[in-house]
């Protein structure tokens, strides 16, 4: 999957089954996400910025064409990070976890929480 850089990453597509849980993961911008689960409203994975640029993102899952809990941390080059998002109003289905530059998303991450 090619992603221009002005578009923010789909870090991971996850369905949340009766059964079980999976996950696609996407890359972009220099972030890179796995090891996903969710755990009732709680949302968790690890993210990892592999590039030598450092500052704010903005994480946000998407759902139905709904955006849900959006999220604003710090990344640091080069670290990797373990994201725990509670985010009540996701259902059982597929969800869609995002990320992008804050400066890129500026929207997004002036009504995100910082964590």
């Amino acid at each position: 999957m090619i992603m221009q850089a002005i578009r923010p990453a789909v870090l991971a597509v996850v369905s949340m089954l009766l059964l079980g849980l999976s996950a696609c993961e996407g890359v972009g911008s220099g972030l890179v996400a796995g090891n996903i689960s969710a755990d009732g409203q709680t949302i968790s994975f690890k993210i990892a910025n592999d590039s030598v640029r450092q500052g704010d993102i903005v994480m946000w899952i998407e759902q139905e064409g709904r955006v849900f809990c959006e999220t604003l941390t710090d990344v640091q080059p080069n670290s990797s990070y373990t994201i725990r998002m509670h985010c009540p109003a996701v259902r059982n289905g597929t969800f869609f976890v995002h990320a992008d530059w804050a400066e890129s998303s500026r929207r997004r991450a002036l009504v995100a929480n910082r964590i």
